[in-house]
């Protein structure tokens, strides 16, 4: 009898949320405990370009509910507060 393992669900959220995956990995790689600005998120990844840091890790990531924002109602990249959802965690 062959035994089958469940999927990861962050990676079944990342699926549906986008098909940029690997960069959303590395988005969630580079954060650890505490908030982060997008500038030093962006710092730690090795990117230059903020929107592209915005369309291709940060979106998807959101979208799928792995990080939470510090004040939800701020509606600019440069005042962003990051860190890992409970989501992440849980299963």
């Amino acid at each position: 009898m062959v035994c089958k393992f469940l999927p990861n669900p962050i990676d079944n959220a990342l699926t549906q949320a986008t098909s940029e995956t690997d960069q959303a990995k590395k988005l969630l790689a580079v954060i650890n405990d505490g908030y982060f600005t997008t500038q030093a998120l962006i710092e730690r990844l090795d990117l230059s370009h903020r929107a592209t840091f915005r369309k291709t890790y940060l979106i998807p990531v959101l979208e799928a509910r792995l990080l939470e924002m510090k004040y939800p109602e701020c509606k600019t990249i440069k005042t962003l507060r990051l860190r890992l959802s409970y989501s992440y965690f849980s299963d």
